[in-house]
């Protein structure tokens, strides 16, 4: 007997407890070992932009993440820099690094959103390939 419990992105419960042969539980075991983590996706998107999406297996999402927050970022210190010389009003560097938080908010979000639906895919490929029934229809961690 081996307990399983529901996962999804809203809650985690207990399902109860059922028999799986050996071969159904290398394989739930192979699924959960391909399955990512949405909160280290997050973590590693707020240091890193678009690693989490990288981590997730959205490597073209990772890089528009890296670019559009990297030249954000560029553009922002410039500005800084510009507005220190005299150049430039005080609004323009509020303005951009205000839109460049927001941008690397949307990745962070992004890259733990990009580990959710892969694994939702995931499991609705595993669970077309394999017959297991509908009690794993959320249970698999």
């Amino acid at each position: 007997m081996k307990q399983l419990g529901v996962y999804t992105a809203e809650y985690r419960k207990i399902q109860g407890s059922v028999k799986y042969s050996a071969e159904e539980q290398y394989l739930l075991k192979k699924l959960r070992a391909d399955l990512r983590n949405p909160t280290l996706s997050k973590i590693l998107s707020l240091f890193i932009p678009g690693a989490g999406q990288m981590y997730s297996s959205h490597p073209i999402d990772g890089l528009q993440a890296l670019l559009v927050v990297g030249a954000g970022s560029m553009f922002s210190l410039v500005a800084i820099n510009s507005y220190h010389a005299g150049d430039l009003h005080l609004a323009v560097p509020i303005a951009t690094t205000s839109i460049t938080a927001l941008f690397h908010y949307a990745n962070v979000l992004s890259g733990q959103r990009a580990a959710i639906y892969r694994n939702m895919k995931l499991k609705r490929d595993f669970l077309s390939n394999h017959d297991f029934g509908f009690q794993l229809l959320n249970m698999i961690e």
